[in-house]
């Protein structure tokens, strides 16, 4: 299973708005019906700011690999180029279980 912990740094008060444009445009659920996905969700925190933390779980490798040359996630990558300032990725590769 790969999981990546993605974290976006969004302009000023610009997440509600960027999260509000990923819903209708439906790309979260997009990504959850594609095949291999077994998590795609969104986290605001509690503190406020100007985060949002996407947790993605992937069956393997090639579901990830698949899942970015979906249309919705060059929609995607339009969105972010006009809300978020940066991005950043944390991957973990878990084994599967004997």
């Amino acid at each position: 299973m790969i999981v990546l912990n993605v974290l976006y740094h969004l302009k000023r008060d610009a997440r509600d708005r960027f999260l509000a444009r990923v819903q209708a445009e439906g790309i979260d659920k997009a990504s959850r019906a594609e095949k291999g996905n077994l998590r795609y969700d969104y986290f605001t925190p509690v503190s406020g700011g100007d985060e949002l933390l996407l947790l993605e779980k992937w069956q393997d490798a090639s579901a990830l690999a698949l899942h970015a040359g979906q249309p919705h996630f060059g929609k995607l990558k339009a969105i972010k180029d006009e809300y978020v300032i940066s991005t950043e990725i944390e991957r973990f590769e878990i084994p599967d279980e004997a």
